[in-house]
Order: C-alpha cells, then sequence, then structure tokens
C-alpha cells in the first residue's frame, strides 16, 4: 500500500502554469516533489533560478523560500556588479 503524503505547497512553472506539488521540505533548500510518474527531491534554490513560484500556507516552507530568494537575489546583484566593473575596465583600457 502506498503511503499519502500530506501536500504543503506547490511550485508553479512560470510560462506553462504547471503546479508541481510540494511534499516535504528535507532540509536546508531541499525538497521533495510529486512529479508526474514519480516522487524527487530538488532544491527552492534551483526553482527560484528557474523563474517557478511558490505557493503554500506552511511557515517553515514560505521561511525557507524566503532565505534561498533573498540569496538568489544577493548572487545575482554580486555578479551583476561584477559585469559592471569589467565593463569598466574594458571601457577605460580602450580608452589609453
Amino acid at each position: 500500500m502506498v503511503e499519502q503524503q500530506e501536500i504543503i505547497g506547490a511550485l508553479i512553472h512560470p510560462g506553462s502554469g504547471v503546479r508541481t506539488p510540494v511534499l516535504a521540505l528535507m532540509g536546508g533548500d531541499q525538497i521533495r516533489v510529486r512529479g508526474t510518474y514519480m516522487d524527487f527531491e530538488t532544491h527552492l534554490r534551483s526553482a527560484i533560478r528557474g523563474g517557478y513560484t511558490l505557493e503554500s500556507d506552511d511557515s517553515d516552507l514560505l521561511g525557507a523560500w524566503k532565505k534561498q530568494r533573498e540569496a538568489v537575489d544577493a548572487e545575482q546583484s554580486r555578479i551583476q556588479q561584477e559585469l559592471q566593473e569589467l565593463a569598466n575596465l574594458h571601457s577605460e583600457g580602450l580608452k589609453k
């Protein structure tokens, strides 16, 4: 007999709107989700980078999502800053 797990949220695909049920927060940013053919584990940070949104009433899951969202935003900001610094260096080099 297959044990039915409670759904604590859903990841929503940015293009299609397909909802992937979230079954558990495993620790850190790892989650267990229900795919079409099987359950599998993935990471909140990967979902955020992929443009997914989260729908949930689970405070632990929402807290983990917020923490990972902030980490991804900080990472993207750092990358943009580094690219700008490289562009500035390149333009200064062209002036010489």
